[in-house]
């Protein structure tokens, strides 16, 4: 191995360890995100049915999982970072090693992708668990927002924002999800199809060197050829 090689996999590990860093970093947030987040609103959603005039506060619970949905977005666009230029790097190593003795690509694919990765069952998990809750709680916001159009009723209060959101209520939170979930969805493919395309458009470009070199590229042997003798060609012919 040569010098420059040693400092060229040198310099690309280097910057995959920054890559690892990141993906570590967003590991940590989601694990924030979750004792921070997800467990207190917990809490406080089994709190408000146990109490009947908290009631109309689970109907804040469509929109808090769409902003949760956001932030699981991002966290993810880290990953999706982390792995595509970390397999970008990790190919490069490899191709200035002249073998592939780093296989984490692979390792990768194997234990954090496909549908049999704890990873992705976490995902589903979690996505099915928020739906399970949003379905639940259909009966108790029906509930608590009749009470609560009864007794807005009752004071008067037909014309206020807040009455015009509790009475329209379903159609504005079914169009809030349609809109952010397709936004989400769209945003996700277009960043994967992104980070392929580049993946792929990056290692074409580099293309691998040859082992062995032409003679008209070899430095001091590229001088004009020797030009045959007319009179020597016609002396070989029979």
């Amino acid at each position: 191995m040569t010098d420059e090689t040693k400092v060229m996999v040198d310099t690309l590990y280097k910057e995959f360890q920054r890559v690892s860093s990141k993906s570590v970093a967003t590991d940590d947030w989601f694990f924030r995100f979750l004792s921070i987040a997800v467990v207190p609103f917990l809490v406080f959603l089994a709190y408000c049915l146990v109490t009947p005039g908290y009631r109309i506060f689970v109907a804040t619970l469509p929109f808090l999982s769409l902003l949760g949905l956001a932030v699981v977005a991002v966290l993810t666009t880290h990953y999706q970072y982390a792995g595509a230029y970390g397999e970008h790097l990790i190919n490069r190593i490899n191709q200035e090693l002249g073998a592939r003795e780093i296989r984490h690509v692979e390792f990768d694919r194997a234990c954090y992708k496909g549908w049999h990765s704890p990873v992705t069952i976490s995902y589903i998990l979690g996505f099915g668990v928020l739906i399970f809750l949003n379905v639940l709680a259909v009966p108790v916001i029906n509930s608590a927002r009749e009470a609560f159009l009864a007794l807005s009723s009752a004071r008067d209060q037909q014309l206020s924002w807040l009455h015009i959101i509790i009475n329209h209520y379903w159609l504005v939170t079914i169009n809030c999800v349609v809109i952010i979930v397709i936004a989400f969805l769209v945003s996700f493919i277009k960043v994967h199809v992104l980070t392929r395309r580049l993946l792929k458009g990056v290692e074409t470009s580099v293309e691998p060197s040859s082992n062995t070199p032409t003679p008209s590229s070899k430095p001091g042997r590229s001088g004009p050829t020797k030009k045959s003798d007319p009179r020597t060609a016609s002396r070989s012919r029979p």
